[in-house]
């Protein structure tokens, strides 16, 4: 059962280079920069610690690794866009949603909403994650054949754990 849950965070519909996304890519609604539907660097780390704490290490060092990719510019990001692309993007000043209500008729909604380059919650997932790296001086997990089963099957692009300095904050340390 363990498996089966872990599974259904990983398809490539919910997969970004930077995490976990809100909202799967596939679904009606999905729209790169909507709420509900970017990547949060603290959410993606709070999965991250149940899959370690559940016996999936790599599994949480590469959502970890991603969540670090967001803050390689120097910035600690509180979301970032959706999308699929390696390159990081984030969400408009002035965003604009079209797409189909419930009932099929088609909407528009604008909103403002300025980006925040520095967040609490980023910071504080950064921060954790930098420390365990840096006290994990021990032998790097084995990856079960399940965890090379669900890294295999991400888009290209998406892998960002490369080893211990991977989970390094600032970047290059």
């Amino acid at each position: 059962m363990r498996e089966a849950v872990v599974g259904r965070l990983f398809p490539a519909t919910m997969s970004s280079p930077f995490g976990i996304v809100g909202r799967a890519g596939d679904e009606v609604r999905f729209e790169e920069f909507d709420y509900h539907s970017q990547v949060w660097g603290f959410a993606v780390h709070r999965v991250a610690r149940g899959l370690y704490r559940s016996g999936f290490p790599i599994l949480a060092r590469e959502l970890n690794a991603r969540v670090m990719r967001q803050a390689r510019d120097g910035l600690l990001p509180e979301n970032v866009g959706g999308g699929t692309e390696p390159e990081l993007v984030y969400c408009p000043h002035l965003l604009r949603v079209s797409r189909l209500a419930a009932d099929g008729r088609p909407t528009v909604t604008v909103k403002e909403r300025p980006p925040a380059p520095y967040a609490a919650w980023t910071a504080a997932a950064v921060v954790a994650i930098d420390a365990d790296a840096s006290a994990d001086q021990v032998a790097e997990p084995s990856e079960t054949a399940f965890e090379r089963q669900v890294l295999n099957a991400q888009p290209g692009g998406h892998r960002a754990y490369q080893g211990t300095a991977s989970l390094r904050w600032p970047p290059g340390v």
